[in-house]
């Protein structure tokens, strides 16, 4: 029998679940804001895993709920038309999907039924589920986006990144769990003699940040940090999406690193 994530694993938590946490830990963050902020970060990939069998803490794929297929419903299940459900690992493309069936996109869903499965027009559907605000999706759509489940070790990554408050209930599995990240990491390493994790990706404009930084301080070495990190991330962000570019906190942070290499 296949081996299906568990809906009450300690591990995982719905983002929906997670925005209420983060709301809590900062009032000056609303709750429209952080699951705007993770709509985003779904349907632009950020979330995405490699779908094999060793998991890696940090690079947990997503899960979502989804009706179990006929062919592996009961007779009976069948007969009284329960629709029973099932979690399932899945990434960006087959998360999308499997909403659009239940109509929960926003948009013109004969085209959307078109361009899903048209490599050209791929990425325009994409964009377009970034660039929606989350109020203009369906109600069975924001739904299904809130009770989309993450690794909590993934999500306090992913907030660490983005100088997001990390609460407390996204804390790790007691130590005792038999379902802890660390007990997994350290099962899988046993097991698996293919190639490790390769640690976990920067975000996409730091490149630029770094390039812009020692551009500047080369011609001003006596600019105040602070400014060079606020000017870095203000022109970092006319060519990325806001969710690819470090805080100014992060950037200031490394700024000892970048002005070394």
């Amino acid at each position: 029998m296949a081996d299906y994530p568990s809906p009450v694993d300690p591990d995982f938590i719905t983002l929906g679940r997670a925005a209420d946490l983060i709301v809590e830990a900062d009032p000056c963050l609303t709750l429209r804001q952080v699951t705007e902020f993770f709509k985003c970060a779904v349907f632009a990939g950020k979330f995405d895993a490699p779908l094999g069998a060793v998991r890696w803490p940090g690079q947990e794929p997503l899960q979502i709920e989804v009706t179990m297929p006929a062919a592996e419903q009961t007779e009976g299940q069948l007969a009284l038309e329960t629709r029973p459900t099932r979690l399932y690992e899945m990434n960006r493309d087959s998360i999308a999907s499997v909403i659009f069936c239940e109509a929960g996109l926003p948009g013109r869903q004969d085209i959307l039924d078109r361009w899903f499965y048209r490599e050209g027009k791929k990425e325009e559907v994409f964009d377009h589920l970034v660039n929606s605000p989350l109020t203009k999706f369906p109600e069975i759509g924001q739904k299904m986006i809130a009770d989309i489940r993450i690794s909590r070790t993934r999500l306090k990554a992913w907030l660490s990144d983005h100088d997001r408050p990390v609460p407390p209930g996204l804390g790790p599995a007691l130590p005792g769990s038999m379902t802890s990240s660390n007990a997994k990491f350290e099962a899988a390493a046993r097991n698996d003699n293919g190639p490790k994790p390769l640690g976990r990706p920067e975000l996409l404009a730091w490149s630029a940040v770094r390039d812009h930084v020692a551009r500047i301080y080369d011609a001003d070495p006596s600019r105040p940090l602070k400014a060079l990190a606020h000017e870095a991330r203000g022109e970092a962000l006319k060519s990325f999406a806001e969710y690819d570019v470090p805080s100014e906190t992060t950037i200031l942070r490394r700024m000892k690193e970048i002005l070394h290499n």
